[in-house]
């Protein structure tokens, strides 16, 4: 895919996550390969619902910036331990769902036998990655082992990282996240209130 289209789908996907309420303010950030093994990836600091494709930064795969005035996201670490454990893997998508992250906080796992194979977007299961600091080198050391065995992943008391072939198939597993752990939620609440319950 060209540089030029690779831009306009992170920001696109981008936008989408800030209008659904995943991320707020100038969290999350996005990510995608190029064919030169470059890295394009979101800036920091700015609302990704006003995020424009000429301020999609770019880096190589040691971190260093190739191209762009703005400084990319302060997970760039995250996103370029995900290439290197996931070959595989051309986009990375990190959100803050508070569903999701909820869930994680109360040691809850993210279930995902309610919905048919079919539509997990491939989410065989959610792993949780133990806390450490957002931007870390050891988030995105443990973030990056979760991911050799799973397409997503929840940051314990901080986000969800998603990986895919591109921007949206990234994007898409991470609202499957969220609508995942909504129906985990609302299974507990149903469960502990219904017919012959106390309410």
């Amino acid at each position: 895919m060209k540089d030029g289209n690779l831009r306009d789908e992170l920001v696109k996907v981008s936008r989408l996550a800030q209008e659904r309420g995943l991320i707020v303010a100038t969290d999350g950030n996005a990510s995608a390969l190029t064919d030169r093994g470059t890295v394009l990836i979101t800036p920091s600091g700015i609302r990704k619902d006003i995020l424009r494709p000429a301020q999609v930064v770019e880096m190589d795969l040691s971190g260093r910036l190739v191209a762009g005035r703005l400084r990319p996201s302060s997970e760039f670490r995250l996103h370029l331990a995900a290439y290197r454990a996931r070959p595989d893997v051309r986009s990375v998508i990190h959100l803050h769902p508070c569903i999701s992250v909820a869930l994680a906080i109360a040691g809850v796992r993210v279930r995902t036998d309610m919905v048919p194979r079919e539509t997990l977007c491939g989410l065989a299961k959610v792993p949780v990655v133990r806390f450490a600091p957002p931007g870390s080198v050891a988030l995105a050391t443990a973030a990056a082992r979760a991911l050799r065995s799973s397409v997503g992943a929840l940051l314990d008391r901080h986000g969800s990282v998603t990986v895919g072939l591109n921007p949206v198939e990234a994007y898409n597993r991470a609202e499957k996240i969220e609508q995942l752990a909504a129906l985990t939620l609302l299974t507990l609440v149903t469960s502990n209130v219904g017919p012959g319950r106390r309410r």
